[in-house]
């Protein structure tokens, strides 16, 4: 259970104040001297005003609580001499002061008790009364080391708290910083992925030439990675638009590599279990020169040496006038 400066505060003058009742209760059963019951009256009184302030939150109740702690330590003992009783009213209010201030407090406390004991009955400080002196100089030297400590602890706490609470806000603006960079990587990976289906389109356009017929110039290098995206982005094209033939023309290309020729037979064949066929056009002498050198055939793959050669041959196979699709 976490207990508040403010409850400390209200139950310590709640003692206080239970304390002195029971010691006006002791002097009117017994009959003392009316003065003695009157002092401890108003110091009652006095305590229950200070508790009332405390509790409505007077910023100077705990300052009052003390200095009235003070005055009834050295008023109500009935005998104004360093006794044992007038000994436990000095460490009263340094008790007070332990709780509610600070150091400084508790050594005003514990000088200002007994000078007004003193004061009260003029008693003589005899030799006999040192050990008196030095049993509170003790008492109160470890409740100001105590206190010295309490409050060391309780600033390092503080600091530690506020180290913590900065340390966490810096993680969550890292998680904060973390997650919309992810977002813009995630938005960047997007445009990227959009940017190469874009290449991947423009580097292998496929054009409808005739009812079925698409045609599909490659031009520039080729590799095992521009042959998986050609054979990738055929694929797609020829199953989205029924197409019956593919004319692939490599004119544009001027020289090609063993991976590269059997990646186009490759190409040729998928799309062949499409139920398409496949027409290479524009191989040049280059080109026809490394494919006898690798011995690289190109059988069930149909060759003509134009576009329009190919298209053609389609069209008078299927008997049919050549009609030209224009793209809208």
């Amino acid at each position: 259970m976490r207990i508040t400066q403010r409850q400390v505060g209200m139950g310590m003058q709640s003692l206080l104040l239970i304390g002195t009742l029971l010691i006006l209760i002791y002097q009117i059963i017994n009959a003392d001297i009316p003065g003695n019951i009157l002092t401890t009256g108003v110091g009652f009184v006095l305590g229950g005003v200070v508790l009332f302030l405390y509790w409505r939150g007077w910023r100077y109740a705990p300052y009052t609580m003390i200095i009235v702690g003070v005055v009834l330590s050295a008023v109500i003992p009935p005998d104004a001499s360093f006794t044992r009783e007038t000994v436990v009213s000095f460490l009263i209010p340094p008790v007070i002061a332990l709780i509610l201030t600070r150091p400084a407090w508790i050594l005003a406390t514990v000088v200002a008790t007994p000078l007004l004991l003193l004061l009260r009955g003029g008693v003589q400080v005899t030799s006999d009364d040192i050990p008196v002196f030095v049993l509170v100089a003790m008492v109160t030297g470890g409740m100001v080391i105590a206190r010295l400590v309490t409050d060391t602890a309780q600033r390092d706490a503080e600091a530690n708290a506020r180290r913590a609470e900065a340390e966490r806000a810096r993680a969550e603006q890292q998680a904060r910083d973390l997650a919309a960079a992810n977002q813009q990587m995630e938005a960047q990976l997007v445009q990227q992925r959009q940017l190469l289906d874009l290449v991947a389109t423009l580097e292998t356009p496929a054009s409808p030439l005739a009812d079925g017929v698409l045609f599909a110039p490659i031009v520039g290098h080729l590799d095992a990675r521009r042959i998986a995206a050609i054979t990738s982005h055929m694929l797609q094209a020829v199953s989205a638009q029924r197409t019956r033939l593919v004319i692939l023309d490599i004119a544009g290309v001027s020289a090609i590599d063993a991976i590269v020729a059997r990646g186009l037979l490759d190409t040729a064949q998928a799309l062949r279990l499409l139920g398409c066929d496949v027409t290479l056009s524009g191989i040049s002498a280059n080109v026809a020169l490394t494919l006898l050198e690798l011995d690289i055939g190109l059988a069930g793959v149909t060759t003509v040496r134009s576009p329009q050669e190919a298209l053609a041959r389609y069209l008078a196979d299927d008997g049919r006038p050549i009609v030209r699709t224009v793209n809208k």
